[in-house]
């Protein structure tokens, strides 16, 4: 199924119900102690607000009440405060960061030895996963070391992501950056109504946009509907025709009821972003609004949002670059099924079947059910043997029209 709705990943977990998925104990204590690194980082932001905040305003007062002609007596008393103040002020935050850096500790902890409980030998056995000593699956360093990277310019951290790149040592980080840079530029302008930086990227991707035959791309048309509709606005009704004929009749396959819209509304439209009130007595009939309000009325906002999201999709798809982080997809989507793919390994251990699988079978023996927003690509089941189709098996049409 190709989704096309933009959804959280990372909310995928949450959204499953306690029958769909019921997360290992090692997680549920890792989600205790992040949530006390969380709770321990605030008190200590916290109080080294109030303790820094408290020192500069002391300092400040002992330095007002000192005159000009100070004698090296009360000079040295003074330093000897200020330097006990400090002193009592790094006290008081040490306690707090102390707190911090042991919950950080019990957090590294409880990953470098509760998660790795999990039997990863019994999984690598069944399932013929190469899992490494030091817990690495099969993916080289180097590919690993970009997901993670690419992970953080999806998300649009790109200061993470230069800085692990710097560190890592990945040589194509700019490469993996400069797709995301651009795709947040022309996000920002169309977020502040400027069209001409998406019109010209769709001029250059015009092929890759095309929707089939006698088709053109819908981003395409969106773009020039709100370009038309400013015309109409700031320039009026002869100036908005001469653009319709040069950049909307060739939309006309596939988008001919939005054209009716655009073209029949302006017969109301009488001036302003949201007014149609050129003859008030028609404009006012049921039909009337049913049918142009949306473009000519107070909906303005939901196109501007509506292209946004569709120059997103659009992007990634000519680029090949995924609309959400991979690395967190596998991520989630793996924690959902990881309690299933376990208990499944257990079994087959005790029944001695263990690299059966493996051996004889390229699909999972169990259903795994996961949230929609998982499934990236359409499958097609054979509906008498049920089995479900693969590359060197695909579907065929029979002479009688059945697949």
């Amino acid at each position: 199924m190709g989704v096309e709705k933009n959804h959280d990943m990372s909310s995928s977990l949450r959204d499953l119900s306690v029958e769909e998925y019921v997360p290992p104990a090692y997680i549920v204590e890792a989600e205790r102690h992040v949530s006390n690194i969380e709770r321990l980082n605030a008190a200590c932001v916290r109080e080294t607000e109030l303790a820094m905040d408290g020192l500069v305003d002391e300092v400040e007062r002992m330095v007002s009440g000192l005159s000009s002609s100070v004698s090296d007596t009360d000079a040295v008393e003074a330093k000897q405060k200020v330097e006990g103040m400090v002193k009592d002020t790094v006290s008081r935050v040490s306690k707090v960061t102390k707190a911090l850096h042991s919950g950080v500790a019990k957090y590294g902890k409880h990953v470098d030895g509760d998660a790795r409980s999990v039997d990863l030998a019994v999984v690598q056995k069944i399932f013929g996963v190469t899992v490494a000593p030091d817990g690495t699956g099969c993916l080289p360093r180097e590919v690993m070391k970009e997901l993670i990277v690419e992970h953080f310019y999806v998300t649009r951290d790109f200061e993470c992501g230069d800085c692990l790149a710097e560190e890592a040592g990945v040589p194509n980080a700019e490469e993996i950056k400069k797709p995301y840079l651009e795709l947040l530029r022309i996000e920002n302008e169309l977020k502040r109504h400027s069209l001409e930086d998406a019109l010209a990227w769709v001029a250059v991707h015009e092929q890759q946009l095309q929707g089939g035959v006698g088709r053109r791309n819908r981003l395409g048309f969106l773009l020039h509907r709100l370009s038309f509709l400013d015309v109409l606005e700031r320039e009026g009704r002869l100036k908005a025709i001469e653009y319709g004929k040069r950049h909307l009749r060739e939309f006309y396959f596939g988008h001919a009821t939005g054209l009716c819209a655009l073209m029949g509304g302006m017969l109301f439209y009488g001036g302003g972003s949201s007014s149609m009130d050129i003859d008030g007595q028609r404009a006012e009939s049921h039909m009337i609004k049913k049918r142009y309000k949306p473009v000519y009325g107070d909906q303005r906002e939901a196109m501007w949002e509506e292209v946004v999201e569709e120059f997103r999709k659009q992007y990634s798809r000519v680029m090949g670059k995924p609309l959400e982080s991979p690395l967190l997809v596998s991520v989630a989507a793996g924690s959902a099924v990881l309690p299933t793919l376990l208990k499944y390994a257990k079994v087959a251990e005790k029944t001695k079947s263990a690299g059966t699988f493996a051996q004889t079978s390229h699909e999972l023996p169990v259903e795994l059910p996961l949230p929609d927003e998982f499934y990236f690509h359409s499958t097609f089941a054979c509906p008498v043997s049920k089995e479900s189709n693969t590359p060197s098996d695909p579907p065929q049409m029979l002479p009688l029209d059945t697949v």
